[in-house]
């Protein structure tokens, strides 16, 4: 008789048993939550190749984005042509932004470069 195992997590745990398994003889293979995160970034990816104008890139992100980073929220801003203006285009989570726009010195990502 062939066994196969599959092994979701590949903590310390997960890989241990892998590793008795293993041993056994018991082919099996380790599952990681990245993996999941992997797959929506590629699909992602390739809606976002798709997207023949920026508003549709926006809806791409906006509904992607949340499956990512379910308990988290946070916006994409653009910046405006003069420079001195963010304006947020899509946003998920909870609470929305404040305010659709704003100064750039008020934005995390921008001070990071």
């Amino acid at each position: 008789m062939h066994t196969q195992v599959a092994i979701i997590g590949a903590g310390p745990a997960g890989l241990f048993l892998s590793h008795l398994l293993f041993r056994e003889g018991i082919e099996c293979i380790v599952l990681e939550a990245r993996s999941r995160e992997t797959t929506v970034l590629a699909e992602m990816g390739d809606l976002l190749l798709s997207c023949l104008t920026a508003e549709e890139a926006y809806a791409v992100i906006g509904a992607v984005t949340p499956k990512l980073f379910p308990a988290a929220s946070g916006a994409l801003g653009v910046l405006g042509p003069s420079r001195n203006l963010v304006e947020i285009v899509v946003s998920w989570g909870d609470p929305p932004p404040a305010d659709p726009l704003f100064a750039p010195d008020r934005c995390w990502a921008l001070w990071r470069g």
